[in-house]
């Protein structure tokens, strides 16, 4: 026995790894196929059926138990899933493992793929060559892809998703409507309430109706009050408040001037006792 053991560590040694696998042994549909670790199976695992198994089994010889043992299907677009082996130890530095695999817990996608490779991985933190071998291949028959394809439903992360395109809201141009409306609407209210004013003071007659230069005074002035409105009408209906200032401001020095002209006339008025 411990020249067994002995014989064992000199492989180890002369191989440069810490395990090294023997008797690999595969067996489906009452078939076996035989592995090795530089070897893998000379002929392809062929399932026809949706209850087809596979069944592997290995033995592993090392010092003490690998930390990283497991076994990974792989099909032909390099989609893999792996596989964890159950491991024994039946001493000696030996270890056997056995892993079975059925049709029907394959993913979806490996069950319409018509040929997957196995491979074994077997190591360890404190070893520097880990095993990484193919030990066979698995082919699945048309029929039995043909059984498959029509329930699979290929999922979104094998594949690039729709681009998206957003599109930002651009910054408003214009004030909000409410608040030019109740802009517009106080205009519209003190205007009102200036002629209701003067009309209750008796200040809006047709008697000693101006004539001549004070005639053209009033007209001026009362379309200067009505451009005022026009241009708070345009502020509601879209234009800036940049826009609005400057047509303002435009109309304010001539409504002054012409509104003090038309006070001075109502106020001689009032002097004579006309008014």
């Amino acid at each position: 026995m411990q020249f067994q053991s002995l014989i064992s560590f000199i492989i180890l040694a002369v191989l440069g790894s810490a395990y090294q696998i023997s008797n690999g042994l595969t067996k489906y549909n009452n078939k076996e196929l035989t592995f090795s670790q530089n070897e893998p199976s000379l002929e392809s695992i062929i399932l026809n059926e949706t209850n087809s198994k596979v069944e592997l089994n290995f033995q592993i010889l090392g010092n003490e138990q690998p930390e990283q043992l497991s076994i990974r299907l792989k099909n032909s677009e390099n989609v893999e899933t792996s596989y964890k082996p159950i491991l024994k130890s039946i001493g000696d530095g030996k270890f056997n493992a056995k892993l079975l695999i059925s049709f029907d817990s394959l993913p979806s996608l490996f069950q319409i793929s018509s040929k997957l490779s196995i491979d074994l991985l077997v190591g360890s933190r404190k070893d520097s060559n880990p095993i990484f071998s193919k030990i066979g291949d698995i082919e699945l028959t048309n029929e039995l892809i043909s059984k498959n394809f029509g329930n699979y439903e290929k999922p979104q992360r094998f594949e690039s998703l729709p681009e998206i395109n957003h599109i930002f809201q651009q910054p408003p141009k214009t004030v909000n409507p409410q608040i030019a409306l109740t802009f517009s609407t106080g205009s519209i209210l003190v205007l009102g309430g200036l002629i209701l004013v003067w009309g209750g003071q008796g200040l809006i007659n047709f008697k000693n109706f101006p004539s001549g230069l004070d005639l053209i005074y009033s007209i001026v002035f009362i379309g200067l009050i009505s451009s005022f409105e026009i241009v708070f009408f345009q502020y509601y209906y879209g234009s800036t408040i940049f826009q609005t200032i400057g047509k303002s401001t435009i109309l304010l020095g001539p409504t002054l001037f012409f509104g003090s002209k038309v006070l001075n006339y109502v106020g001689k008025l009032r002097l004579a006792g006309k008014r």
